[in-house]
This record gives C-alpha cells, structure tokens and sequence, in this order.
C-alpha cells in the first residue's frame, strides 16, 4: 500500500550451451517446460496500512486510542510487533496475488524476504 516498486521483471528460460570438440558450432539445449519470470519487490511495511487488521486485531495493539506518528516507545513497539507479524505471513510458503496496475494481477510466490529499516 505504500510506496511499492516493482525494480525488475526478468523471464527466465533453463538454456544451455554445449561447445563441441573441434566443432564450429555449439549444441543449445533448452527446457521447454521452464518459462517462469522473476521480480523484485519492495514497499513500506507499517501498521497504519491495515486497515481490516487482517495481520492483528485492535486487542494486539497496544494502545487503540492513540494513533500518531510521533516517535515513541508505543509506536516502535506497534511498527515491530507487525513487521514480524508480515514477515512471517511473507515467508509462510504459500502463493499470493499481487496486483500490479502495470503488470495485471499476477501469482507469486516470494523467496529470500530481506527488510530494511527506514530511518
């Protein structure tokens, strides 16, 4: 919901090149079966983007009456506890859909999540 990026689209096709013995010409070897593609993306992980608290529910945040983007212990607190919460959900192994407005709805399954703090 914030800030997402898709930074790369990448087909991927298993092809090999064999180089012959004394041969002009190498043997290419493709595997068909293959055609995935690979993407890069990244956004901004923040409680303030759950809105139908599908990761919590408002009993697991730790103070429902005060939503402000001062830096405070609560808020560091809030902003850790749900990154954990979407990292797990992330690596959980299972496809999900993401919808891109410039790629169309796509299914993806999500390998090696890494997450950098922002300042």
């Amino acid at each position: 919901r914030f800030n997402p990026k898709v930074s790369s689209y990448k087909q991927t096709i298993l092809e090999q090149k064999i180089d012959t013995i004394d041969g002009k010409y190498p043997i290419i070897l493709r595997n068909g079966a293959v055609n995935y593609k690979e993407i890069a993306i990244s956004g901004l992980i923040s409680f303030y983007m759950d809105n139908d608290y599908f990761f919590w529910n408002k009993e697991n945040i730790i103070d429902n009456s005060i939503f402000t983007t001062d830096l405070s212990h609560e808020n560091f607190t809030r902003e850790r506890k749900f990154r954990d919460e979407v990292v797990e959900w992330l690596n959980n192994g299972e496809p999900k859909l993401f919808r891109s407005p410039a790629e169309g709805n796509i299914i993806i399954r999500l390998m090696n999540v890494s997450i950098t703090p922002n300042e």
